[in-house]
């Protein structure tokens, strides 16, 4: 299936559909889809890669905090990852490596907080999805 994402655009906020064949997958197509939100396209990979973990109380608040941790990096960084690999390690703690964009790539929108509001990690026989809301 290939992992993709889209963006729904409102005042405020922007709505990201992310839809993959796992869940390892769907993790890793959030951040993508994060990147190219920040950038307006999706930027190219440089040489920079560092390893994270993230840990929250469930899944669905697992990828808010992934999320808040790119928001985060490209805020007081500037940076930002549009190519990363993640595993979950359970519902509750995930291991990402990221891989930056070279540093002449620098986020163009200012995207405050991923948020709770109305979302929701779906799993199906043919893969999982995801509606996850920034606030922007």
């Amino acid at each position: 299936m290939g992992a993709t994402h889209s963006f729904e655009e409102h005042v405020g906020e922007v709505r990201v559909r992310i839809d993959a064949s796992t869940i390892d997958e769907l993790f890793a197509e959030a951040g993508r889809a994060f990147a190219a939100l920040a950038c307006g396209e999706l930027p190219r990979v440089g040489d920079h890669a560092e390893r994270i973990a993230v840990r929250a109380r469930d899944r669905d608040a697992l990828l808010v905090a992934l999320l808040d941790e790119l928001v985060y990096r490209a805020e007081v960084e500037g940076r930002v990852y549009p190519t990363l690999e993640a595993r979950l390690r359970s519902d509750r703690e995930l291991e990402a490596t990221l891989h930056a964009a070279p540093p002449d790539v620098r986020p163009r929108l200012h995207v405050k907080a991923a948020t709770l509001h109305d979302l929701a990690i779906i799993e199906a026989p043919c893969g999982v999805s995801a509606t996850v809301v920034l606030d922007v």
